[in-house]
C-alpha cells in the first residue's frame, strides 16, 4: 500500500477530532476498498494502489495536467489497452497506434483507423476528406464549411484580425463554392488551396464565378462580390493571408490523407472504432491545423449521429495546447457529454490553458469529472493545485512563560489556537508528486483528494500480453 502517512498534514489520524475537518486525503486503503473507484472494464483507469487498479467513469470530461516528460502517454496507453468504447486519439509520435492498435483490433474487435501522413506509426495510413461531409442539398453545410475555415485560419494575436477574419470569410465561401460546383474528385481542401494560389487573372475569374453561384441563399455569391469589389492591395493581402495559413496543404503527405475518404466519422459512434491521428513532434507546429480540421468535423458528426453507444466516444487530446483556441472544443467542454462524447485534454501546465482560453480556462476544470495532477514543476500550476486541495483547520500549541504564582495555580504556559493551513503548499505539491515518486493527485468532485500510484502498463500484470513492445 502507498504510505501517505509521510504527507505533512491532512492524513486522517493527524486530524484533531475536535476540529471539523473540511479537507484531507482519502487514504489509499479506503480508495482501494471504495466501490466508487473499483476498476471494471468500461471505466477509465486512473491509477493504482499496489497492483489494484483504480477506475472511474461518469458523464463528465477528464483533464490531465502533468509536466514535461512525466509519463503522460503511459496513462493514455494503459487506457487504450483496456477501454472498449470508441476512441479518437491525437497521437503525437505514432506510439499510441504502434503499441495499442493490434490489441484494439484483434482483442477488442474494433475497427481501427490510422491517419498517419508522415508514416510515424508503422501502420499504413487511411484517408479522410472533411469536405465529403458537405452536402450541397443541406443548409447545415454552410455552418460546417465555416467550421472548416475556422480550423484553418487562426488569428495571429498581433491585432491583425482584419486580415485573418477576411481570409476566413474568403476560405468559407471558396470551400462552399468547390463543394457545390466541382466534380467529386476535386471536392477537397487540396483543390481549395490550388485555387487560392492561382494567378491574378484566374483569381479574378474565380471571384466572378463565385458571384454567380447562388447556392445557400447567396452565401458564396456574397463572398465573390466582396472580393471583386475590394481594392487590389487589400484583396492581395487577404489572399496572401489565406495562402500562408493553408501552406501545410501543399504536401504529398497531406494529399495522402485528404484526397478522399475511406470511412465516415459518424461510424465511430455507431460501432466500436479507434481513430489514431498521428503527427511526428517536429510537424506539430506546422501541421496542427489538420488536427483542428479533423476534430471540428468529428465533433459535428458526434452531435448529429443519434446512435447511443454503450460507452461514450473518448477524445484523447494529447498535446492539447498545440491546437490553439478552438471554439468547438470550448463549447464541447460544457455540452458534448450529452452527445455521448468524453473529452480528455492533456496539458503540461495551467498557463497553457490560460493562454488559449483566457476567459474560460476554468471551464475545462469545472466541467471535469476527474482531474489528474503529477510531475508539476511550475509555480503557477503548483499554486493552483494547492488552492484546489483547500485548507485544513489545525490545532496550534504555543508555549509561554509562566510566573511563579501562575505555576502555583497549576498553569502550564500553553495556549491553543486554531488556524487554517494549506493541505499542501505549492512547494510540497511539486515535491511529493514529482515525476520520480510515481504518485499523482486525483480530484473527483464530491470526494476528498486521492493520492494514488500512476499505472505503468509495461510493468503491471493487468496489461501483460496486450501491448506491442
Amino acid at each position: 500500500m502507498l504510505d501517505i502517512a509521510k504527507f505533512p498534514r491532512g492524513v486522517d489520524p493527524d486530524i484533531d477530532k475536535a476540529i471539523p475537518a473540511t479537507v484531507g486525503w482519502i487514504g489509499p486503503e479506503r480508495v482501494a476498498a471504495s466501490p466508487n473507484f473499483a476498476y471494471q472494464q468500461g471505466k477509465l483507469i486512473l491509477g493504482s494502489v499496489g497492483e489494484k487498479l483504480i477506475g472511474y467513469m461518469d458523464d463528465r470530461h477528464m483533464l490531465t495536467v502533468a509536466g514535461s516528460r512525466s509519463g503522460k502517454s503511459v496513462g493514455v496507453i494503459s487506457n487504450l489497452l483496456d477501454y472498449p468504447g470508441s476512441v479518437i486519439a491525437i497521437d503525437p509520435k505514432g506510439e499510441l497506434a504502434r503499441i495499442t492498435r493490434r490489441f484494439r483490433h484483434e482483442r477488442l474487435k474494433q475497427n481501427t483507423i490510422v491517419l498517419d501522413p508522415f508514416g510515424t506509426s508503422g501502420w499504413k495510413t487511411s484517408s479522410f476528406n472533411p469536405m465529403a461531409m458537405l452536402d450541397p442539398s443541406i443548409e447545415d453545410s454552410v455552418d460546417d464549411a465555416g467550421l472548416l475555415a475556422d480550423a484553418l485560419i487562426i488569428p495571429d494575436g498581433r491585432g491583425q484580425d482584419h486580415w485573418t477574419l477576411s481570409a476566413k470569410n474568403l476560405l468559407h465561401g471558396l470551400i462552399l463554392h468547390v463543394a457545390t460546383t466541382k466534380p467529386p474528385a476535386l471536392r477537397n481542401l487540396l483543390h481549395v488551396r490550388e485555387l487560392l494560389a492561382s494567378d491574378q487573372r484566374d483569381l479574378e475569374e474565380l471571384f466572378i464565378e463565385m458571384s454567380g453561384n447562388d447556392v445557400f441563399g447567396g452565401a458564396v455569391a456574397q463572398v465573390g462580390d466582396s472580393m471583386s469589389a475590394k481594392p487590389e492591395n487589400e484583396r492581395g493581402s487577404i489572399i496572401s493571408t489565406a495562402i500562408e495559413q493553408t501552406s501545410f496543404l501543399v504536401s504529398p503527405a497531406m494529399e495522402r490523407v485528404l484526397a478522399d475518404s475511406a470511412f465516415t466519422l459518424a461510424d465511430i459512434k455507431k460501432k466500436p472504432t479507434t481513430l489514431y491521428l498521428c503527427l511526428p513532434a517536429g510537424r506539430m507546429a506546422t501541421h496542427f491545423r489538420w488536427l483542428r480540421v479533423i476534430l471540428n468535423m468529428a465533433l459535428i458528426a458526434m452531435e448529429r449521429e443519434r446512435t447511443k453507444p454503450r460507452l461514450p466516444v473518448l477524445f484523447v487530446l494529447d498535446e492539447f495546447p498545440i491546437l490553439g483556441h478552438m471554439r468547438s472544443i470550448e463549447s464541447a467542454a460544457g455540452q458534448m457529454a450529452s452527445f455521448d462524447v468524453k473529452l480528455w485534454p492533456i496539458i503540461q501546465d495551467i498557463s497553457q490553458l490560460r493562454a488559449h482560453y483566457k476567459s474560460s480556462w476554468e471551464t475545462f476544470i469545472g466541467n471535469a469529472g476527474v482531474t489528474q495532477w503529477f510531475g508539476n514543476t511550475d509555480f503557477s500550476t503548483a499554486e493552483y493545485v494547492s488552492k484546489l486541495l483547500g485548507k485544513l483547520a489545525i490545532r496550534v500549541v504555543n508555549d509561554g512563560e509562566v510566573t511563579r504564582s501562575g505555576q502555583g495555580a497549576g498553569l502550564q504556559g500553553q495556549s491553543r489556537s486554531t488556524m487554517l493551513h494549506e493541505l499542501m503548499t505549492p512547494e510540497e505539491v511539486t515535491r511529493y508528486f514529482a515525476r520520480e515518486t510515481g504518485l499523482q493527485i486525483i480530484k473527483v468532485p464530491g470526494f476528498k483528494p486521492m493520492a494514488v500510484g500512476r499505472v505503468v502498463y509495461h510493468t503491471h500484470p493487468h496489461f501483460k500480453g496486450r501491448y506491442e513492445p
